[in-house]
């Protein structure tokens, strides 16, 4: 990958989950490897949910979010060994938390403070 390549996850952002989760990457991403955009700007329905597109193409759902952990410093590439695990299965858990994720009440923060 070259050095000044930076990844993209496009993202819901009027959704408070997916908003909070950015701040989280933000904060770990240390060398910039990841930009974040909103899904719109991609043209990408809100209801998909996460993606993330880089050199080896567009990754949805659950590939998405280990795709993103091979990015952040530290150890926590190793999180993507969960992909291990069957796709169905991943993305049945993935889609579970996405159809919920408007009703978080844990989530306060707003898109604006993510941003």
């Amino acid at each position: 990958m070259e050095s000044d390549y930076r990844a993209v996850i496009f993202f819901d952002d009027t959704c408070t989950l997916c908003c909070r989760c950015i701040a989280w990457v933000r904060q770990r991403d240390r060398l910039g490897r990841l930009d974040a955009r909103p899904v719109d700007s991609a043209g990408l329905n809100k209801r998909e949910g996460l993606g993330l597109l880089d050199s080896a193409g567009m990754w949805r759902a659950s590939a998405a979010v280990f795709r993103i952990f091979r990015y952040l410093p530290g150890l926590w590439p190793m999180m993507s060994v969960l992909r291990l695990l069957p796709r169905s299965l991943c993305d049945a858990v993935y889609r579970c938390i996405a159809r919920r994720r408007h009703g978080c009440a844990a989530c306060t923060v707003s898109a604006a403070e993510a941003a």
